[in-house]
């Protein structure tokens, strides 16, 4: 098992962070269990930037495909405030790279539990 880290994540805009525990995949970015804003968890998991506790990944997959993604975005600086990242062309290009966006939309189910034959 991971070492993990406690995150503030922003859930929506007009409430308190919720804080949850991620597994990280390079500094500054983590996996983390999707939740509501009420703090109830839900089916999944995401990538959140440490830092600012924002969600990269708006779309809740399996661990499996989570740490897949995380693995394509570890070779940035995540570290950084968020208004740096959002404005490194570099980044935003990874971020929303059509591979990354068909392996998140392309997961099987959340559900699915680091099978990889079955995401």
């Amino acid at each position: 098992m991971s070492a993990q880290t406690e995150i503030a994540l922003k859930v929506t805009a007009d409430r308190p962070p919720v804080r949850v525990f991620g597994e990280p995949v390079a500094p500054g970015l983590s996996i983390v269990p999707s939740v509501y804003a009420d703090g109830r968890y839900g089916v999944g998991f995401l990538l959140a930037h440490e830092p600012s506790g924002c969600v990269l990944t708006a779309v809740p997959t399996c661990v499996h495909c989570a740490r897949q993604a995380g693995a394509r975005l570890a070779g940035f600086d995540w570290t950084r405030p968020a208004p740096q990242l959002i404005t490194d062309q570099a980044v935003r290009e990874a971020v929303t790279c059509s591979d990354l966006v068909t392996l998140l939309r392309g997961c099987a189910s959340a559900y699915t539990c680091e099978i990889p034959e079955g995401c």
